[in-house]
């Protein structure tokens, strides 16, 4: 039993790098196009914001906004186990991540 464990964490932990590796490889190739995507909807919003065109009530948004941090907290403590359960997987995944945003 100890022996199939072992594969099985090899297995797994093998798939989270390469996983990691194709996903960062493929971060750094987009994250341009993005970022200047991002860019640009900022300025149009901004624009319109400053000619008027766009306001925004802030006070609407602050029930949304703090139910949402009272679910995430809730949210947090229930993946806390589901996260220790797979630490093999998500720190080779981040390993693979990191090297593939380098490599690309």
């Amino acid at each position: 039993m100890p022996d199939s464990l072992f594969t099985f964490s090899i297995k797994t932990a093998l798939m989270g790098a390469a996983i990691g590796f194709i996903l960062g490889y493929l971060a750094k190739k987009v994250s341009k196009i993005l970022i200047i995507a991002l860019i640009i909807i900022v300025i149009v919003v901004q624009l319109g914001i400053y000619d008027g065109m766009i306001q925004i009530d802030w006070l609407t948004y602050k029930p949304m906004v703090e139910g949402a941090i009272e679910d995430g907290k809730s949210a947090v403590l229930g993946y806390k186990d589901y996260l220790v359960d797979n630490l093999a997987f998500f720190v080779s995944l981040g390993v693979g991540f990191i090297l593939g945003f380098s490599k690309g």
